[in-house]
């Protein structure tokens, strides 16, 4: 088993430490939680046209930039300015998930705009915290025999730099004429679904009427599901021992190191956050300190002393989770053997 030298890692909190010998232990991390709806706190559109083309009626809160294009005649009625929201919300997260009035309901133009070049609508949804996708469902609202809601054939799902095009599964209510007014996005089939993200990207979107081409999508609600992520951590708990004993009446500190990999760079966790023990939720940790390097991978690590008492370890017990948050609010969890012991 590797091996990794440690020196002084202790000094940095104020003990007394010398050299010794740290066995590497993998951390064992949780990945997520249970699967679950996914709020979506904002969204940007790149190439809309405005609230109010072709009679259809959004509202939106954020920034509102012409790009100084308009739709053309392949987008009926052409005219209407084309423009960038960003930072906002809106209509296609308000909540409302099957409108019958296509005054709140976003409507899309995938045609040829008046310069002659396409028109290449994109939506970026946000969450509030790193979460992993699992579907999205385009909620078409609408009323009677209108054609646009639940057109959509696929689209191109975008999770940070990893792209796939999915084809849609026509779900929910149908409409007068028999066309089931939402399209799901099935992401678990892809690679898309273990990329934990705070936000995903819709583009190149298709869509037909009866297997014919249309260029407009009616969109009243996008919703998500997704379980929320948690960034792996490397913990090691007793660093230098082979043996992780913890002694449930001791009042000595025990010590943990939290261990940068290419994945998490410790002087991004938010250290306030941080607890530890039994479950994990425990606040039990009476200090921490960076360290330069203790496992020679020429990355910082951090070093924290929790309270034996306020771990909630029980006898039995043979893991010892650490959690918390980045500063940038995504959760973190690790988990390493322990030995409990009266």
């Amino acid at each position: 088993m590797k091996r990794r030298n440690v020196t002084g890692i202790v000094v940095a909190l104020g003990i007394t430490a010398g050299i010794v010998t740290l066995t590497a232990k993998q951390a064992a991390a949780e990945g997520a939680i249970e699967s679950g709806p996914v709020p979506v706190v904002s969204y940007d559109i790149f190439q809309t046209p405005l609230s109010g083309w072709g009679g259809w009626a959004h509202v939106y809160s954020g920034a509102i930039v012409d790009t100084g294009r308009t739709t053309g005649p392949d987008c009926n009625p052409a005219g209407s300015q084309i423009a960038n929201y960003s930072g906002g919300s809106g209509t296609i997260n308000d909540g409302v998930t099957d409108s019958a009035n296509i005054d709140s309901t976003h409507l899309l133009c995938m045609g040829i705009a008046g310069d002659g070049q396409p028109v290449k609508p994109e939506i970026t949804v946000r969450f509030a915290k790193a979460v992993f996708v699992e579907r999205i469902v385009v909620h078409g609202g609408g009323t009677g025999g209108n054609i646009y809601p639940g057109a959509i054939d696929s689209a191109t799902i975008r999770i940070g730099t990893t792209q796939a095009t999915i084809t849609s599964a026509p779900a929910g209510t149908p409409n007068d004429i028999g066309v089931l007014r939402d399209d799901v996005f099935d992401l678990t089939t892809t690679s898309l679904s273990s990329i934990p993200t705070t936000e995903a990207n819709l583009s190149n979107i298709v869509t037909s009427f009866f297997g014919f081409p249309l260029n407009q999508a009616a969109i009243a609600e996008i919703t998500v599901e997704g379980r929320i992520a948690a960034i792996p951590v490397d913990l090691d708990i007793r660093p230098g021992s082979n043996s992780n004993v913890i002694n449930l009446n001791s009042r000595i500190p025990v010590p943990i190191a939290v261990l940068s990999s290419p994945t998490l760079d410790v002087r991004s966790i938010d250290v306030a956050t941080l607890t530890f023990g039994h479950s994990g939720q425990e606040d039990s940790l009476l200090t921490c300190a960076r360290v330069p390097d203790i496992n020679r991978d020429r990355r910082p690590d951090l070093v924290c002393l929790a309270a034996t008492r306020r771990t909630a370890f029980a006898i039995g017990d043979v893991e010892g989770h650490l959690r918390g948050r980045t500063t940038s609010g995504a959760d973190i969890h690790g988990s390493d053997t322990v030995d409990i012991r009266p």
